[in-house]
């Protein structure tokens, strides 16, 4: 299986690049670098394309030509408080960018598409594990969680999905 994976030179990207490799997944990692480290991914086949989720140029070629079967989503900024400093600019990383991402899989015809988002969403937790709907929503991730969420669920039929996306929330 070929696996492109957003933000995978990342903390949860680079240890899930690990298990994909781990299972025989043919694994690139399309980073910008802001957040991630070269040095996080430790296994020599996987390939790194430094690029901007939101670079057109960058991310229609790498997916018309990568003949991906997945794409797995990382590259979401999750600081609480940079966002609420700074909210444009996680409109443009978690919602805007992302787009550019999903016409491209569009175009290249890729159908499976996991999207995780961070469990700062849901604030501080009441019990352990996390459940959604007995959380109290204090962060304001939510909120960009909440349309990165609608805008998947609109795209759905454009890609082609027979059932609903795969989404860790």
């Amino acid at each position: 299986m070929k696996v492109l994976v957003t933000g995978g030179a990342g903390y949860i990207g680079s240890h899930t690049v690990r298990q994909l490799v781990k299972t025989g997944a043919d694994v690139t990692v399309l980073d910008n670098m802001v957040y991630g480290h070269a040095g996080a991914l430790v296994d020599p086949e996987v390939k790194l394309v430094k690029g901007d989720l939101g670079d057109a140029s960058v991310v229609y070629p790498l997916l018309m030509k990568g003949n991906f079967d997945a794409v797995i989503h990382f590259a979401a900024f999750i600081n609480v408080g940079e966002s609420v400093q700074n909210p444009l600019k996680y409109y443009m990383n978690n919602i805007a960018k992302p787009l550019v991402l999903l016409g491209a899989m569009q175009a290249a015809g890729v159908k499976r598409f996991v999207f995780s988002s961070t469990c700062a969403t849901y604030g501080v937790p009441t019990q352990i594990p996390i459940r959604k709907r007995k959380s109290r929503i204090l962060s304001s991730l939510r909120e960009f969680q909440v349309h990165a969420g609608k805008s998947l669920q609109g795209l759905r039929p454009r890609l082609g999905s027979q059932k609903r996306f795969s989404a860790l929330f």
